[in-house]
Protein backbone atom coordinates (compact mmCIF):
# COMPACT_ATOMS: atom_id res chain seq x y z
CA UNK A 1 0.00 0.00 0.00
CA UNK A 2 1.55 3.70 -0.76
CA UNK A 3 1.49 6.15 1.31
CA UNK A 4 0.95 9.53 0.18
CA UNK A 5 2.19 12.83 1.98
CA UNK A 6 0.16 16.17 0.95
CA UNK A 7 -0.13 19.17 2.65
CA UNK A 8 -3.28 20.72 4.79
CA UNK A 9 -4.50 23.05 1.54
CA UNK A 10 -4.28 19.92 -0.99
CA UNK A 11 -6.40 17.58 1.36
CA UNK A 12 -9.10 20.39 1.50
CA UNK A 13 -9.22 21.00 -2.02
CA UNK A 14 -9.62 17.20 -2.81
CA UNK A 15 -11.36 15.78 0.33
CA UNK A 16 -13.88 13.73 -1.28
CA UNK A 17 -11.03 12.45 -3.89
CA UNK A 18 -8.37 11.35 -1.43
CA UNK A 19 -11.41 9.55 1.04
CA UNK A 20 -12.34 7.52 -2.24
CA UNK A 21 -8.77 6.20 -2.98
CA UNK A 22 -8.74 5.67 1.12
CA UNK A 23 -11.63 3.78 0.93
CA UNK A 24 -10.72 1.66 -1.80
CA UNK A 25 -7.92 0.76 0.05
CA UNK A 26 -5.63 2.49 -2.64
CA UNK A 27 -3.18 4.34 -0.26
CA UNK A 28 -3.02 5.71 3.09
CA UNK A 29 -2.80 9.46 3.05
CA UNK A 30 -0.44 11.68 5.67
CA UNK A 31 -1.71 14.88 5.84
CA UNK A 32 1.41 17.56 6.24
CA UNK A 33 1.33 21.38 7.84
CA UNK A 34 4.86 22.92 7.22
CA UNK A 35 6.37 19.20 5.96
CA UNK A 36 5.32 17.95 9.24
CA UNK A 37 2.76 15.34 9.36
CA UNK A 38 -0.71 15.90 11.51
CA UNK A 39 -2.72 13.61 10.58
CA UNK A 40 -2.68 10.41 9.23
CA UNK A 41 -5.91 8.81 6.97
CA UNK A 42 -6.01 5.26 6.34
CA UNK A 43 -9.08 2.61 6.07
CA UNK A 44 -10.53 0.82 9.22
CA UNK A 45 -8.94 -2.83 9.85
CA UNK A 46 -12.15 -5.14 9.26
CA UNK A 47 -13.73 -6.44 12.09
CA UNK A 48 -12.71 -9.93 13.80
CA UNK A 49 -15.67 -11.65 14.61
CA UNK A 50 -15.38 -12.97 18.81
CA UNK A 51 -16.99 -15.99 19.67
CA UNK A 52 -17.91 -16.69 22.55
CA UNK A 53 -17.88 -20.00 24.35
CA UNK A 54 -21.17 -19.82 26.21
CA UNK A 55 -23.43 -22.06 24.11
CA UNK A 56 -20.92 -23.33 22.17
CA UNK A 57 -21.77 -27.36 22.70
CA UNK A 58 -25.06 -26.92 22.21
CA UNK A 59 -27.02 -29.66 19.79
CA UNK A 60 -23.48 -31.72 19.81
CA UNK A 61 -24.85 -34.49 22.65
CA UNK A 62 -27.29 -36.73 23.10
CA UNK A 63 -28.61 -39.58 25.74
CA UNK A 64 -28.93 -42.64 24.12
CA UNK A 65 -32.19 -44.98 25.37
CA UNK A 66 -30.25 -47.32 27.23
CA UNK A 67 -28.68 -44.90 29.60
CA UNK A 68 -28.35 -44.62 33.18
CA UNK A 69 -27.44 -41.96 35.01
CA UNK A 70 -26.95 -44.02 38.47
CA UNK A 71 -24.62 -46.42 36.28
CA UNK A 72 -20.66 -45.35 36.60
CA UNK A 73 -19.21 -44.21 33.85
CA UNK A 74 -16.46 -46.35 33.52
CA UNK A 75 -16.25 -50.01 35.09
CA UNK A 76 -14.66 -50.93 37.87
CA UNK A 77 -12.11 -52.92 35.24
CA UNK A 78 -11.18 -49.85 33.56
CA UNK A 79 -9.91 -48.10 36.75
CA UNK A 80 -5.67 -48.62 37.04
CA UNK A 81 -5.64 -47.65 41.17
CA UNK A 82 -8.00 -50.23 42.33
CA UNK A 83 -6.15 -53.35 40.33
Amino acid sequence: MTVKKIPVSEFKAHCAEELRAIENGECVVEITRHGKVIAIAQAPQPEIKKTTLLGAGKDNASITADYDPHEPALDEDDWNINQ
